[in-house]
């Protein structure tokens, strides 16, 4: 059961935005009905601006170029060690992959990433 602040804040945003949000919906279903009678789904004529512009956005950093090779798996100490010496040019470590969420196997896993880090 919600709280009386829930509920409050609750009725305030309803209160501020209800207006705004009641007529972004009635926009939704317009435009889901109008896409249903012609068939296909087209681009908004207001949205032509966005894409009439170059779009640029940063590089990646050198250290990331080369992806076509990556290693993931899980943090065990094992798994960590294979990553380390597979060849690999990027790894994940993925400390759900392949363990359960014991106590022994989360900790162990930070450790493990923790050693391989140090090059301990």
């Amino acid at each position: 059961m919600p709280t009386p602040p829930a509920l409050a804040l609750v009725a305030g945003l309803q209160r501020r935005f209800g207006a705004r949000r009641d007529t972004l919906l009635a926009d939704r279903e317009a435009r889901r009905d109008e896409i249903s009678r012609a068939g296909r789904l087209d681009l908004l004529d207001t949205t032509a601006d966005v894409r009439a512009v170059r779009w640029h956005v940063a590089g990646a950093p050198a250290d990331q170029r080369d992806r076509r090779v990556e290693f993931v798996g899980p943090t065990d100490a094992g798994s960590t060690m294979e990553a380390l010496t597979s060849g690999a040019r990027a790894g994940l470590a993925d400390p759900e992959d392949a363990s359960t969420p014991h106590w022994r196997n989360v900790v162990g896993g930070q450790v493990a990433l923790h050693d391989a880090i140090r090059r301990t």
